[in-house]
């Protein structure tokens, strides 16, 4: 891989790497390197036993395997998200999606928030079961890593109880910058993604007020779905589809996102 189109940047117990200063993710206390010159540079990171102990792991980006078979969902993202609709964004049909398919969780979430910033930026908050981040290894592949990734990363995923979970591989694969939050024992993971791709590792982070149990904060990738940026009135829109289920809905569409 040639060192002047990836870098590594080390953090405390993850590594995170980009293509372009978009979406790739520093803070002050990180080292970055060219990706040539620490040749399989290993990172530590954190992994949760189901019985709740805390273990780490050595790995690195190549121990992460992304099949191609979410570039299909980008070739042909109405077979996922649904057509067009008249008077409405094209981009609309990704939070419709995501909104679709958290509502019919089992059990239902009582609520589902969905905030509208600027930008087109979207953020969807439940409260209920945490997505999985428990050690997950693949098939064929012998270095465990959170199950969250599976739930991402593969269009098949299926890891108790969110089996299936379609939608997180398809909102990866089409979304511009995506920021996935999970609380568990009150405590936030992050780990981001972008256009079908692992941008950056799970991560314990701070967060003084969490949205929910879980939460997304995503961008739809207009060069992939098309359509204006999303409105106000879209997102009120939402609210019609979801006849009886509680859909609660912000304008922030006038404030920028906060993705951290």
């Amino acid at each position: 891989m040639p060192s002047q189109t990836r870098t590594l940047t080390v953090h405390k117990f993850d590594i995170s790497y980009g293509s372009g200063a978009d979406i790739s993710e520093t803070c002050p206390s990180c080292k970055t390197y060219e990706w040539g010159s620490m040749g399989d540079v290993a990172a530590q990171t954190l992994l949760w036993s189901a019985d709740g102990s805390l273990e780490l792991a050595m790995y690195t980006m190549r121990d992460i395997e992304i099949i191609e078979g979410l570039d299909i969902i980008r070739r042909r993202p109405d077979m996922y998200i649904g057509t067009v609709e008249p008077d409405r964004s094209s981009a609309l049909r990704l939070p419709s999606a995501v909104v679709d398919a958290i509502a019919n969780l089992e059990p239902s979430p009582k609520e589902i928030c969905v905030g509208l910033w600027s930008q087109s930026t979207i953020t969807v908050a439940w409260d209920g079961t945490p997505l999985p981040i428990v050690p997950f290894t693949p098939i064929g592949r012998t270095v465990p890593h959170p199950a969250i990734y599976e739930l991402f990363l593969y269009i098949r995923a299926g890891v108790p109880p969110f089996e299936p979970f379609a939608i997180g591989a398809i909102l990866n694969a089409l979304s511009e910058r995506l920021v996935v939050s999970t609380v568990h024992d009150g405590q936030r993971y992050r780990v981001s993604f972008s256009k079908g791709k692992l941008v950056s590792l799970l991560d314990v982070v701070s967060c003084d007020r969490p949205l929910g149990t879980n939460w997304f904060t995503f961008s739809p990738d207009a060069a992939t779905i098309g359509g204006y940026q999303v409105t106000w009135a879209d997102i009120q829109c939402l609210t019609m589809r979801q006849e009886n289920r509680r859909l609660s809905i912000e304008d922030h569409s006038g404030e920028k996102a906060d993705w951290w």
